[in-house]
């Protein structure tokens, strides 16, 4: 089990460190004035389930890469499970144009979003390059 350990010696020196036990934590009153000793657990905020990895004789959290005690264990490890949110992406510009049919009563829908162009009308499917000529109007118009 990992423990985060603060000592404070009688010189005014404070001590912050993370040490591992495998049953209870013994305290060496030598020269300390004071010593707090609690359970450790790294957190971890990801969406997916972390892991631990070495590399070069160190320790890594992953995904986060956060740098570990070398006996770090999953258990030591408080996973916050961080859900993928459509609004973290980056906004892009949709537009859209309507226009009315010249032959009948129907009413066709051109958007663009991002750098690409759809249309509803059945002159977008039968082009070969996709583009009918409310697409192409709408081109026109954003030049």
């Amino acid at each position: 089990m990992l423990y985060r350990v603060v000592n404070k010696y009688n010189n005014g020196i404070i001590e912050d460190f993370i040490d591992y036990s495998e049953k209870s934590y013994g305290i060496n009153p030598k020269n300390i004035k004071t010593s707090v000793v609690s359970i450790f657990k790294y957190e971890v905020e990801s969406s997916i389930k972390p892991s631990i990895i070495n590399i070069g004789n160190k320790n890594y959290i992953v995904p986060n890469w956060i740098p570990c005690h070398p006996k770090t264990e999953l258990k030591d490890i408080i996973w916050v499970k961080k859900l993928y949110n459509i609004d973290d992406e980056p906004k892009i510009e949709k537009l859209t144009w309507k226009f009315k049919s010249s032959s009948g009563d129907n009413e066709y829908i051109t958007k663009k979003k991002g750098d690409k162009y759809t249309c509803n009308c059945r002159g977008a499917w039968r082009a070969k390059n996709g583009e009918c000529k409310h697409i192409k109007e709408v081109k026109s118009y954003n030049k």
